[in-house]
């Protein structure tokens, strides 16, 4: 079998504020059975946390709220890290953003 050499992932601070329990699952499970290399900021949830909400009514306050109904254990038990953090890091930069450039790409191009 040939050497799996380690190629860039990317995962931009766009992400970060979008995150879902599907998102941060694919995120470990590159994490643990490739050898990916992330770039930009840290994940925005948990290897293993709860996920696969579900809505529900709270017809006496007027709300309606998701309820997280799924606990996804995708790394070892005792993993306690709060996200994944990538091997290169990348800032939100409000500026990079507003002269519409993409930090994160261009660092994982300028990778290895």
């Amino acid at each position: 079998m040939a050497d799996r050499q380690p190629h860039p992932a990317c995962f931009g601070p766009y992400l970060r504020y979008a995150i879902d329990s599907d998102f941060e699952n694919f995120v470990t499970d590159l994490e643990r059975h490739t050898r990916a290399v992330f770039v930009g900021e840290t994940s925005g949830g948990s290897p293993n946390l709860y996920g696969d909400v579900t809505g529900v009514e709270l017809p006496a306050a007027g709300l309606n709220v998701d309820i997280a109904t799924r606990y996804w254990q995708k790394s070892f038990a005792a993993d306690t890290r709060v996200g994944i953090e990538p091997k290169v890091v990348v800032p939100l930069s409000s500026t990079a953003f507003f002269r519409g450039g993409d930090p994160v790409l261009a660092a994982a191009l300028a990778w290895h």
